[in-house]
C-alpha cells in the first residue's frame, strides 16, 4: 500500500537510482558555478546548509518557499540552526557531506528564473493565499517585488477582507491542490510553509470554535476534502476567547474535535522545519527496524510494574525539536522509555526516523518507539464513527508496520462513556497492535483480542517527581500495571532521573513490549493476592476497627467520626464515601457478595451504592456501576440496617482513590456505624 498520495513514488531502486541522479545533476551544476561557491576542495557537496536562525520574518519565508523549489526531486537545500544535530545526522544517513551556504548564494543558485508570489503584509491572513498560490504556479514568497523574478501573483489590494479571500481561493485554488493533505497554519509562522508549497496544499487558518463565519466555512471547506484527509499543523491559541475560559488547550480540542467529526486527522506540524528536505529521504533509506530490550519477565505478584511513556511525539516539531534535546541529553537515565513519534515520519522523513532508531540501538536498545496519539495522526478516535475509526486503524497499521512501531498511545475524552471506548479498542486490536497505552483516561485495563491496554495513571512534570514516585510506591499491587505520562517538554531528564531514583524494589520499570506481555501473563492467570483475609468469609468495619475493610477518604468523599447516642459511628456530609476491599479477600468469578449497611435513618435523602464491576458496559469501564435500588430516609429515628446483592463484583480498586465501591449521599448529614462485606454460599 502506498501511503503518500500527494505524489507518485518511484518504487525501491527505480527510486533510488532517479533521486541519485538528480543528486549528481545538481551537484555537477553547483560545481560548474564557481562564483561564491561553498566548495574548497575537490569534494562534491551533496546538500546544502543555509543559517536560517539569523534570518528575518521576510527572508525566512522565502527560504522555506526556496526549499520547496530546490527540494522538488532530491534533498539539496536545508535550513540549519545553531544546534547542527539534524545536518550531521543527515550526513550520516544520506552518506554525504554538506556545505555552507549563504541566503543569498542559495537564492541565486536554486531561485534563478522562479517566479514570485506576493503576500500583502497589512493583511496578514493573505499570507495563506500567497503559500497556496505558490505551490500551485510553484514560486518563490516574497513580502515586495523581487528583482530578477516575474510576478505570477500579486495579493496586495485584492481582497476586502479575510472570509472574501478565502472563497475566492477555494473557488480558484482549491481545485488545483491536492486532495489528501492540508495545511491548517498560523500567518506568524514561516515553518512547514516549504512542505505546503512542495506538495502543493490548500493552506487556511480560520477560527474552529469562536467566529460563527468562518467555522460554517472551515466546515464547507473540509466537507471537500475526502475521510483520512492529513491536515498538518496546528490552531492558533489566539484564537481562544479568554473572558470564557479558555486558552490553546480549548481551541486544541475544538480543532481535533472538528476533524475527528470529518473523519479526517491532524498532524502537528506548525514548526517542522525542512519537511521538504526529509521528505525526498525515502528512496535512500533502508527498510526502518527498532531493537528492544530482551529481557524475558515473568508476571510476579506482589511487584508494580511501570510504563513510562514520553507525551507529544505525535507532533512533527516536537520530533525535530523538544524531543532532539531531551533525547540527547547526558542526564537522563538509562531506563526502559517509551517515545512517542508520529507514523508520518515513514513518509515525510524516513531519515529522521532511522536516526532515531540506529542512536536507541547504540544505547543498549532500553528506548522503544510507539506512535503518537492516535496512531496515523492525531485523533479522537470517540468522535468517529465506526467505520471512519477502522479506516484509520488500517491506515495506522500500515504506516506502523513500515516505521517497525507495535505500540500505539490514544488520547481521547476522558468522560466517555465505556461502550465507545470499548468499540474503538476493538477496532485497532484487529490489527494486533502489541499495547494499546491510553492517555488521560480513567481505569482501562485488560485485553482485546492480543492487544493489551493500559490507561495513563499519573503525570510526570518538572516538579512533582517525589510525589508521582511516593504515589507509584503506594499504589495497590493488586493493581500492578501503573502506565506514567512523561510531559515531553520538561519531564525527560532531571525530573526523570529524580523519578527513577525514588522507587523502590517493587517497582518494575519495563518497555511497551514487556508491558503488553506482562498485562497477558496475568490476564490468564488473575488470582487474587494471598493475605489474612484470603480465606474468610466477611470483612467487617466499624469506626477505629477495620477488618479487611477500611474507608478512603477523598476529595469527593470526606467524613468524620461522631457519637450518636453513645455509638461511634462516620458523618457524611452530602457527597461520596469511599471503600476499600482487601486484596486478598478470596472470591471466585460471577461468586455473589452481599454488601451490608447500618446507617441511621434520620432527615431526608437517597442512599446509593456504586460498585467496580466486571460490567465494563458500565461507567468508566465498570468502574462505577450503579446497583439498581437506591434506599430513601423516612426520618424514623432507627437505625436501619440495608443489604446490597452482587454477583459481578470485581474490587480491583478502580475507583477514586483505588476504592472498590462507594455510597453515595443525596441529601441531610447522614451517620453510619457499620460496613460488612460478605460472601455468599460456599
Amino acid at each position: 500500500m502506498i501511503l503518500n498520495r500527494s505524489k507518485p513514488r518511484q518504487p525501491g531502486h527505480c527510486r533510488k537510482l532517479f533521486a541519485a541522479t538528480v543528486f549528481l545533476c545538481a551537484c555537477l551544476t553547483a560545481f560548474a558555478q564557481t562564483t561564491n561557491a561553498p566548495n574548497n576542495s575537490t569534494d562534491v557537496k551533496t546538500f546544502y546548509c543555509v543559517d536560517a536562525g539569523k534570518l528575518d520574518f521576510a527572508k525566512r519565508l522565502l527560504l522555506d518557499s526556496l526549499q520547496a523549489i530546490a527540494n522538488s526531486n532530491a534533498p539539496v537545500l536545508f535550513a540549519g540552526d545553531d544546534e547542527n544535530s539534524w545536518r550531521i545526522a543527515m550526513e550520516k544517513q544520506l552518506g554525504e557531506n554538506s556545505g555552507t551556504i549563504s541566503f543569498d548564494d542559495a537564492l541565486a543558485r536554486f531561485g534563478a528564473g522562479v517566479p514570485q508570489v506576493i503576500y500583502d503584509s497589512q493583511k496578514p491572513w493573505s499570507l495563506s493565499m500567497a503559500t497556496t498560490l505558490a505551490g500551485v504556479h510553484r514560486a518563490l514568497l516574497t513580502d515586495r517585488p523581487l528583482e530578477g523574478h516575474a510576478v505570477a501573483f500579486d495579493c496586495r489590494n485584492r481582497w476586502a477582507n479575510k472570509l472574501e479571500a478565502y472563497r475566492w481561493a477555494v473557488a480558484e485554488l482549491l481545485p488545483k491542490c491536492d486532495h489528501h493533505q492540508l495545511v491548517y497554519l498560523n500567518e506568524s509562522v514561516t515553518t512547514l510553509r516549504d512542505y505546503a508549497i512542495q506538495q502543493k496544499l490548500f493552506v487556511l487558518n480560520l477560527n474552529p470554535l469562536n467566529n460563527a463565519q468562518e467555522v460554517k466555512l472551515l466546515n464547507e471547506i473540509l466537507a471537500m476534502f475526502p475521510p483520512q484527509t492529513r491536515v498538518f499543523g496546528w490552531a492558533k491559541g489566539g484564537f481562544a476567547d479568554h473572558s470564557k475560559g479558555q486558552d490553546g488547550g480549548t481551541i486544541e480540542r475544538a480543532l481535533v474535535s472538528l476533524l475527528s467529526q470529518h473523519g479526517m486527522m491532524l498532524v502537528p506540524a506548525d514548526f517542522a522545519a525542512n519537511l521538504s528536505f526529509y521528505d525526498q529521504t525515502g528512496g535512500m533509506i533502508p527498510k526502518l527496524a527498532q531493537l528492544r530490550p530482551q529481557r524475558d519477565m515473568k508476571f510476579e505478584r506482589g511487584k508494580r510494574y511501570v510504563l513510562l511513556v514520553v507525551s507529544d511525539g505525535d507532533n512533527l516539531q516536537y520530533d525535530l525539536r523538544a524531543l532532539r534535546k531531551h533525547w540527547l541529553e547526558n542526564n537522563r537515565p538509562k531506563v526502559p522509555l517509551a517515545w512517542t513519534i508520529s507514523p508520518q515520519l515513514t513518509e515525510v522523513g524516513p531519515a529522521v526516523l532511522r536516526t532515531y532508531y540506529q542512536e536507541a540501538a547504540a544505547r543498549g536498545g532500553l528506548d522503544e518507539f510507539i506512535a503518537g496519539p492516535s496512531g496515523y495522526g492525531y485523533i479522537n478516535p470517540g468522535n468517529m464513527n465506526l467505520t471512519q475509526v477502522y479506516d484509520f486503524v488500517r491506515l495506522t497499521a500500515a504506516a506502523c508496520e513500515q516505521a517497525d512501531l507495535r505500540s500505539i498511545a490514544l488520547l481521547d475524552d476522558g468522560s466517555r462513556p465505556a461502550a465507545p471506548v470499548l468499540n474503538y479498542l476493538r477496532a485497532y486490536a484487529t490489527q494486533k497492535f502489541d499495547g494499546l497505552w491510553l492517555v488521560a483516561m480513567p481505569m482501562f485495563v485488560g485485553i482485546s483480542g492480543e492487544t493489551a491496554y493500559l490507561n495513563e495513571r499519573f503525570r510526570l512534570g518538572r516538579d512533582n517527581a517525589a510525589e508521582i514516585a511516593r504515589r507509584v510506591k503506594e499504589t495497590k499491587t493488586a493493581n500492578p500495571f501503573i502506565m506514567v505520562y512523561v510531559d515531553g517538554w520538561t519531564g525527560t531528564g532531571k525530573p526523570l532521573s529524580e523519578f527513577v531514583e525514588q522507587l523502590d524494589d517493587t517497582c518494575v520499570l519495563v518497555s511497551p513490549t514487556e508491558m503488553a506481555r506482562l498485562i497477558r501473563q496475568s490476564n490468564a492467570a488473575s488470582a487474587r493476592p494471598a493475605s489474612a483475609y484470603s480465606s474468610v468469609r466477611q470483612l467487617n468495619s466499624l469506626p477505629g476497627d477495620a477488618e479487611g475493610l477500611t474507608p478512603v477518604p477523598a476529595e469527593d468523599g470526606k467524613f468524620t467520626v461522631t457519637e450518636q447516642n453513645g455509638t461511634a459511628c462516620w458523618l457524611l456530609p452530602k457527597n461520596y464515601f469511599y471503600w476499600d476491599v482487601d486484596d486478598g479477600f478470596n472470591f471466585p468469578a460471577n461468586a455473589t457478595l452481599e454488601i451490608e449497611l447500618e446507617y441511621f435513618d434520620a432527615g431526608s435523602g437517597e442512599i446509593g451504592l456504586e460498585y467496580d464491576s466486571t460490567d465494563v458496559r458500565t461507567p468508566v469501564g465498570g468502574a462505577y456501576k450503579e446497583y439498581p435500588i437506591t434506599l430513601r430516609r423516612a426520618n424514623t429515628k432507627q437505625w436501619r440496617l440495608a443489604r446490597f446483592q452482587l454477583n459481578d463484583a470485581r474490587f480491583r480498586g478502580a475507583q477514586n482513590n483505588e476504592a472498590d465501591f462507594r455510597f453515595y449521599n443525596g441529601g441531610d448529614d447522614l451517620m453510619i456505624r457499620a460496613v460488612r462485606v460478605r460472601r455468599m454460599g460456599n
